[in-house]
């Protein structure tokens, strides 16, 4: 047990070392937990402790994404061309690098050029993480937008705002927290969301983001009524779309002051939060959508 135990101690500290490549921590901890007699059996099966670590940097990754402690801010970007990728660097402290994979390459490119190269993948790094993205354009705000979805089940969409070119670097703004434009669609989740939160008997005021015996109970937490919601209209779960930032938003407005780990599941399991407290969340988000619709 005191193996096993200080194998495990020996991971958060690994992981905080920004200063090593998650392949050097990986082998670290590997050789760590190789030390001890108990853990001898796996040295023929490295790839295995490599797969459980790969499946960590994912579940690391997604929690950092999904987080509403993070200080949401508007990160300046910048990136150039280097033969067939564009490489970008960001001021901030959560996307800090951009690869995109360009199909050809180019002597020079502007804005217009690669609108035209899009979709393509590439990769973005958060927090010194390195994961896979896809570059794609959209007109969601009426206007053309680059996109860029990191490669982690239920994480949100960002756009490259305020783009533009000079002295042949790309100037953007990507930001953590944006209030994005809404579509027909986000009414139809809007009111889903509301439909499955039919009375105080169907809210689950104990929410744990974890949405599956939501779903087969048939009691829904604040955030599982929209998670469930969105997949039901457009297919998929995006953790930044339009409806879920507005009822984020709208909460922040009612509790200013308060400092909140998650959004959704703070508000929802505080002891003070009423069944009617939800619904005039949505309600609030109704009314905006409509107008905005018009």
């Amino acid at each position: 047990m005191n193996c096993r135990l200080n194998c495990f101690l020996f991971l958060p500290h690994q992981f905080a070392d920004e200063s090593a490549t998650m392949k050097e921590r990986i082998n670290r901890i590997s050789a760590a937990c190789f030390r001890y007699p108990s853990y001898r059996f796996l040295k023929k099966k490295r790839y295995m402790i490599n797969h459980i670590f790969l499946k960590l940097k994912a579940v690391i990754t997604s929690i950092i994404l999904c987080s509403s402690s993070l200080l949401f801010a508007q990160s300046a970007c910048e990136m150039t061309l280097e033969g067939n990728r564009m490489i970008g660097k960001c001021e901030s402290n959560f996307f800090t690098e951009i690869e995109i994979y360009l199909d050809k390459h180019y002597n020079k490119i502007d804005t217009t050029t690669l609108f035209q190269a899009l979709p393509k993948d590439g990769f973005i790094t958060i927090h010194s993480i390195k994961i896979k993205a896809k570059f794609v354009i959209t007109e969601r705000a009426g206007f053309p937008q680059i996109m860029f979805k990191p490669n982690q089940s239920r994480v949100g969409w960002y756009t490259f705002d305020s783009l533009y070119s000079e002295n042949e670097t790309l100037h953007f703004i990507i930001d953590t927290d944006p209030d994005v434009p809404f579509l027909d669609e986000d009414l139809q989740i809007l009111h889903h969301a509301k439909g499955l939160l039919k009375d105080s008997l169907n809210w689950n005021r104990n929410d744990d983001r974890r949405c599956e015996d939501d779903v087969s109970g048939g009691k829904y937490s604040f955030f599982c009524a929209l998670q469930t919601a969105s997949i039901a209209i457009v297919g998929e779960y995006n953790h930044r779309n339009a409806v879920m930032q507005l009822m984020r938003h709208l909460i922040e407005e009612e509790f200013p002051e308060r400092k909140w780990e998650h959004r959704f599941k703070d508000f929802n399991n505080m002891p003070e939060t009423t069944f009617r407290d939800i619904i005039e969340i949505f309600d609030s988000a109704e009314k905006i959508i409509e107008a905005k619709l018009k």
